[in-house]
């Protein structure tokens, strides 16, 4: 992983780096996603981040903790922003890297350098529930660290993408009660009265869909998948669009996500999502919904 970072990270500038940050605040939105966790703080300098949320803990003084840190194939979860590499690549790649956390009332604390174990221990921690991790990237592997402009866009688009979560950045707090719809919302500019904000699942997906306004013309649609976002749309869009279509409703403004366990994407890229499934049931929530 030392050797060619750039494999798992896409590159060892500044793009690279925000991929490796986003990849270690996933694990804190999946305890989000999971119910366990409320809230996530991020603090990051040029080279250094800190990642700290309030859910369940990990198990670190088991085997398995150690593995999260040093083994790629760990236990499948939702990915969310990335390809989902792991820790265990984020690991190597820094010249330290400290996991702090609480589970079951019980403090324990793993420290690295370069992806090796300096020392585990038990410890008593200044917070009383959940996991920090604090890293500093390797300046031997990295020609840049994090930029402050791509990783707060991320999150402020995110805190959308996920009604309820709230997201601290520094010092600026991010926060979006009503989702999509405050993001759909949020240019300012009149489209009409009529709005709709859903929210609903299967065993296969979750969704998430904002509408505003109507139009004649063509409409504005953005979509992501697991937090990324999907130029071309597919399924997932394709799905919105026949349920608003079978209504009657040809909004100004659409905005859909998706979360799902394994997507499958037409092309490499990602940009657009190839699911019938997630299509027959999108447009099945959503045809509910309008009804």
């Amino acid at each position: 992983m030392r050797e060619r970072p750039g494999l798992y990270f896409g590159s060892c500038d500044a793009f690279g780096a925000l991929h490796l940050a986003l990849e270690v605040i996933a694990n804190s939105v999946d305890q989000f996603l999971q119910g366990h966790a409320r809230q996530v703080r991020v603090q990051h300098d040029d080279w250094f981040l800190e990642v700290e949320d309030d859910g369940e803990g990990y198990p670190l003084e088991s085997e398995l903790g150690e593995r999260y840190l040093t083994d790629l194939h760990h236990a499948p979860h939702v990915h969310l922003f990335t390809q989902g590499v792991g820790l265990a690549p984020v690991n190597a790649v820094c010249s330290t890297c400290q996991v702090e956390s609480v589970r079951e009332g019980q403090g324990y604390r793993l420290a690295y350098e370069s992806g090796n174990l300096v020392y585990q221990e038990r410890a008593d921690l200044d917070f009383s529930r959940g996991t920090r991790v604090r890293l500093s990237l390797d300046r031997h592997l990295w020609t840049q660290g994090f930029a402050a402009g791509p990783l707060r866009r991320r999150l402020f688009d995110f805190v959308h993408l996920i009604p309820g979560l709230a997201v601290t950045l520094n010092q600026e707090h991010f926060h979006a009660p009503h989702g999509l719809l405050d993001l759909a919302q949020f240019h300012g500019e009149w489209l009409g009265e009529r709005a709709l904000n859903y929210e609903g699942k299967t065993d296969f997906l979750m969704l998430q869909v904002a509408a505003v306004g109507d139009t004649d013309r063509r409409m504005d649609i953005q979509s992501w998948v697991n937090g990324a976002c999907t130029e071309e749309h597919g399924s997932h869009v394709n799905g919105a669009l026949e349920a608003f279509q079978e209504a009657g409703w040809r909004p100004a403004r659409v905005l859909v996500h998706v979360i799902m366990f394994e997507p499958e994407y037409a092309g490499p890229t990602r940009r657009k999502l190839r699911s019938p499934r997630a299509l027959r049931q999108v447009r099945a929530l959503l045809r509910q919904a309008l009804s």
